[in-house]
């Protein structure tokens, strides 16, 4: 049932990844459903469910527009956007740089006695190296954790400071965009919101009929003959 959505897209709402995967999944099944009457119809005569079934619109270009942008898992995709293919690159180059770095520092026997382990971590979206209580001094930087017996520090060293700085701006800017592209397609949603909330209306219908059709089957019912 799409319907909340539909009518939260035509106030002007953002709709999430997720609840617009379930719009485009409620066109793509109700075509389906179109498509099978159809071809039934073709067999034997189904006027009445035939004509119910005639007004549910294919909505063709807000599906795709929807699954060119989100994939099945809710997830908004590089290629939704040039602009966000752009920054998930330059994240990607970003996040490889920073790892490189903290690799090089559990790497160094300079530093392997002063570490807990050659781990890197990450706390509150900062990449950071797990360094013993004792030389907490030796790398600067800033301190983001520590293990529940304070033996451990989650340290984010001071040569990856303002690369972790970098990275949070383009998560930041990967944000905004992504929320740019869900309400791009909220609006589009929206604009077709009349039809989507008929082909809601008419799959609830046919659902109606079929859960009837099951129940009789089930009781082996038959249709009453009527006299005058």
């Amino acid at each position: 049932d799409i319907r909340r959505f539909i009518s939260r897209a035509k106030l002007g709402s953002m709709l999430a990844a997720a609840e617009l995967l379930d719009v485009a999944g409620t066109i793509y099944g109700g075509w389906r459903l179109r498509r099978f009457l159809e071809g039934m119809g073709e067999e034997q005569e189904l006027p009445l469910l035939q004509e119910l079934v005639s007004t549910i619109e294919r909505l063709q270009n807000v599906e795709d527009e929807i699954t060119s942008c989100i994939d099945e898992n809710a997830v908004v995709v590089d290629h939704a956007s040039p602009v966000l293919a752009q920054i998930r690159s330059q994240l990607r180059t970003a996040e490889a740089r920073i790892k490189e770095k903290l690799e090089q520092i559990l790497r160094s026997s300079q530093y392997q006695k002063m570490l807990q382990e050659n781990l890197v971590s990450v706390r509150g979206d900062r990449y950071v190296i797990p360094v013993k209580q004792e030389y907490r001094h030796v790398f600067g930087g800033m301190i983001h954790d520590q293990s529940a017996s304070g033996a451990t520090l989650f340290i984010e060293p001071e040569v990856v400071v303002q690369a972790n700085n970098q990275l949070r701006e383009l998560r930041m800017k990967e944000e905004r965009e992504i929320e740019r592209i869900l309400m791009r397609l909220s609006a589009i949603v929206a604009e077709h919101s009349d039809l989507l909330m008929d082909n809601v209306e008419t799959l609830a219908e046919l659902d109606f009929v079929f859960a009837k059709a099951s129940y009789a089957h089930q009781m082996e019912a038959v249709q009453p003959k009527l006299n005058n």
